[in-house]
């Protein structure tokens, strides 16, 4: 597990850079009545925080503007993938609050539409870290260098 930690760790924030907070963040699975991930105010608070230091590692990697626009095309390239896998994620959930309404309890319908959204989810991660590994080889050796750094806290 640990040898595949790091690739994915510093792809994911590669991916952020390009300002997709919203796309790899799990609002599908995490939303609710107070807001993603049980955050009170919603996810725009979270998302800022997210963008804020997203242009501090910017600007610490020293991305330049060509690799900005490389990243915003890798990113762009997915985005109806990813779309397509958050409206099956979410009508599955639509399924699921139908389904807890139903006067008696079908437990092989629910596992079937948990079956679903396990298929779903590992497509959404399977995309999301071919789309940072595609990112990642944008960056220079210096770049790689200073993410690495980052990485293990050792240039923060």
């Amino acid at each position: 597990m640990k040898t595949y930690a790091k690739p994915f760790l510093l792809a994911a924030l590669l991916v952020g850079v390009v300002g997709i907070a919203t796309t790899l963040s799990a609002m599908p699975l995490g939303g609710g009545p107070v807001g993603g991930m049980g955050n009170p105010f919603g996810s725009i608070h979270l998302m800022a925080d997210k963008a804020q230091n997203l242009v501090k590692l910017a600007r610490h990697l020293e991305i330049t503007d060509e690799q900005r626009g490389e990243f915003w095309s890798i990113r762009t390239s997915y985005m109806d993938d990813v779309e397509e896998l958050r409206g099956a994620l979410l009508a599955n959930r639509g399924r699921l609050v139908q389904l807890v309404m139903e006067p008696s309890f079908d437990e092989e319908a629910v596992r079937s539409i948990a079956d679903e959204q396990s298929e779903l989810i590992t497509e959404m991660i399977i995309l999301r870290a071919r789309q940072g590994f595609e990112m990642v080889s944008v960056l220079n050796d210096d770049q790689l260098t200073k993410l690495e750094n980052l990485h293990q806290g050792t240039n923060l």
